[in-house]
C-alpha cells in the first residue's frame, strides 16, 4: 500500500476468488462462478429495503452538500468497499 498515493488501496486487494459480477436491471449481481451465472442464481447477500436505502441516501446527499464532508464520505464509501470484499470473501 502507498501511503502517499491518494488513488491507491487503502486495505489489503485480495486475489481473483472466483466471483462472477453481472449488471441486472441496474443492480450489481454477485455470483459465485460461472455455472451461478448460467443458472440465474446470485448469491444471497444483506440489503437495505427500498426506504432505507433511499432516507441512508438523502442523509448522505445532505452531508455531502455542505461540502467539507465529501472527503469523509468517499473515504467512508473506499472502506465500504473493503468491508464487503471482505464479507465476500
Amino acid at each position: 500500500m502507498d501511503k502517499d498515493d491518494p488513488y491507491a488501496p487503502q486495505c489489503e486487494v485480495p486475489d481473483d476468488c472466483g466471483f462472477e459480477c453481472r449488471m441486472v436491471a441496474g443492480v450489481m449481481n454477485v455470483y459465485g462462478d460461472e455455472e451461478a451465472v448460467e443458472r440465474d442464481e446470485p448469491l444471497q447477500m444483506p440489503y437495505p429495503r427500498l426506504d432505507e436505502f433511499l432516507a441512508d441516501q438523502a442523509v448522505l446527499i445532505r452531508l455531502i452538500s455542505d461540502g467539507p464532508l465529501y472527503a469523509s464520505v468517499c473515504l467512508s464509501v473506499r472502506l465500504s468497499v473493503c468491508l464487503m470484499v471482505d464479507y465476500i470473501s
